[in-house]
């Protein structure tokens, strides 16, 4: 507890410079999870350092060796040989050098009463048993036989994702905090590059049930966890303006009976809102995570160069097993952050097949209904140039990787419109559903991504930046919102669904579907064809812009 009360709110981490320092014209190496994962339980298991292996271990061993008049230069070499635990067998005997400097010290720790030996202490985790009483009861009710198993495996999957994300992001602040060892990882290790390693960094945390010094006591069984690239992501929350105590007090909360659930039959995913709707989850494949991974210097870059890109903002990956089940998932933030009601939503894809148009009852439209309710957006000159431009920018990177399939989400917000009965449905929707509807399709999963109205009149939504710009001005953000010419229209909107890569599977269901219908009617379509046709649809839609 003592130990806890000197963890720092916020990191002092690798700089941004050195991070997006790999970012150039030619396309990074593909990041293999696998394989990572592989090379780091195999060197940790050699090297004989537990705590290498085990997440709130090594944070719990940072904090001790602080306390050392050597700390400092032991707290490098132990980052550095954490960091390095990504490189291939090739430079385990330069790893095995740095594992029997750090040892003896190790040793001392393992026996130690202030260091091992207080590792177990819950006194600071007494008023934070999970899940709150509220939750209890819930878990507690038996329905029909047929639904039980699956409101538990969600709530304890839940449950689960915020005590992990919570226990990783602290410990990941512990262990990188203050570290900005580029040169040094360098040159211990002559062949490695510094964002390499850090672009394949996964740090595990065993958390038990029964609670330890970096955990709560929990209600259900232990669960294994899996934080992916914390630096990095810590830097793209930084970006964001997120701090700690924002995700904390949003993702990480005991009182979650107001999480919303949704399900996507068609991909599989699951996804639901932090309480208060600043953040979603998502459950995303391997696939997805590699090509976010393999992206991630580049695309931080544009997330600190641009601060306006529309490009949706993900805030980490992590793995969970939890009873036999394994889900990677990643945090994004929302797209919308204005506190305005939402009146609709659009996906929109740049297609013109008869496929785009939505169900009569769809609260998000597609491409046709757009373009029959809405037409154009009809924004200041300026301000849709500079649109345009981010929107092109933003599409030249997922085009550079060979992403395809995604979409850019519009939410409207209507001062004339029907808002009020807009507000209320999507605020009807947010209310915790168990039963899911396996016949919804891929709108549905938008429409909980921009869901941002809040039940009861005192609900009050803090934004991360600044407020939506008024008519007539040229600072905007796209979550914030744009307001059209005359007033009346205020227009949020991201690039969303940006990790489907053009592989051998997406190419033969392009070819197929492309035998059996007109391209144009088929929205995925390869990553140029489908870039342009995005982008033209882009220029069509905002006023002011010429083709």
């Amino acid at each position: 507890a003592a130990r806890q009360q000197k963890w720092p709110l916020s990191m002092a981490k690798v700089s941004d410079e050195a991070l997006t320092a790999s970012s150039s014209s030619e396309l990074a190496e593909h990041v293999c999870v696998a394989s990572a994962l592989q090379r780091r339980v195999a060197g940790a298991a050699d090297l004989g350092l537990e705590c290498l292996e085990k997440g709130r271990l090594l944070a719990d061993f940072v904090m001790w060796l602080r306390e050392r008049p050597d700390g400092a230069a032991l707290e490098k070499k132990l980052w550095i040989l954490d960091t390095s635990m990504a490189l291939s067998p090739a430079a385990s005997s330069t790893q095995r050098t740095l594992a029997d400097e750090l040892a003896p010290v190790w040793r001392e720790y393992s026996t130690c009463t202030e260091g091992l030996g207080c590792f177990g202490d819950l006194s600071e985790w007494q008023e934070h048993a999970l899940p709150a009483a509220s939750m209890q009861e819930i878990l507690a009710r038996k329905p029909d036989k047929q639904r039980i198993d699956k409101e538990h495996e969600l709530y304890s999957f839940a449950m689960a994702a915020m005590v992990g994300i919570h226990v990783a992001t602290v410990c990941s602040d512990v262990i990188g905090a203050g570290t900005n060892h580029k040169e040094s990882l360098e040159q211990t290790f002559s062949s490695s590059k510094f964002e390499w390693c850090l672009q394949r960094k996964i740090r595990s945390y065993e958390i038990p049930a029964e609670g330890s010094a970096h955990s709560p006591k929990l209600s259900t069984n232990g669960f294994h966890f899996e934080e992916y690239c914390p630096e990095y992501f810590h830097a793209v929350r930084k970006a964001c303006g997120v701090e700690n105590d924002q995700l904390f007090s949003s993702v990480c909360r005991t009182d979650f009976e107001f999480i919303s659930f949704g399900s996507n039959s068609r991909s599989g995913a699951t996804f639901f809102f932090s309480h208060d709707s600043r953040f979603m989850l998502k459950t995303i494949s391997e696939g997805e995570v590699e090509m976010l991974l393999t992206m991630l210097p580049e695309y931080l870059k544009r997330i600190i160069d641009c601060p306006w890109s529309s490009l949706v903002k993900y805030m980490g990956i992590y793995r969970l097993t939890l009873d036999g089940q394994t889900r990677l998932f990643l945090i994004m933030q929302n797209v919308t952050t204005h506190n305005h009601a939402v009146s609709k939503g659009y996906d929109l894809k740049g297609s013109a097949g008869k496929n785009r148009r939505a169900k009569p009852d769809d609260f998000i439209g597609k491409d046709l209904d757009f373009l029959d309710e809405i037409g154009k957006l009809d924004l200041d000159p300026k301000i849709a140039a500079e649109a345009v431009r981010t929107l092109e920018e933003d599409v030249a990177l997922l085009r550079k990787y060979r992403i395809m399939d995604y979409s850019l989400l519009i939410q409207v917000h209507d001062t004339q419109g029907d808002a009020a009965q807009g507000a209320q449905v999507a605020s009807l929707k947010r209310k915790m559903t168990l039963k899911g509807d396996a016949d919804q399709d891929d709108a549905k999963m938008a429409k909980w991504l921009t869901n941002t109205t809040r039940s009861g009149p005192a609900a009050v939504l803090h934004t991360f930046s600044v407020g939506a710009a008024g008519p007539g001005s040229v600072h905007w953000r796209p979550a914030t919102g744009v307001w059209d010419s005359s007033g009346r229209r205020l227009y949020t909107f991201a690039v969303i669904d940006a990790l489907v890569y053009y592989g051998l599977v997406v190419k033969m269901q392009v070819c197929a579907f492309r035998m059996i219908c007109r391209s144009s009617e088929f929205s995925r379509a390869p990553p140029d064809l489908y870039c342009d046709r995005f982008v033209d649809r882009i220029k069509d839609i905002v006023s002011g812009v010429d083709l």
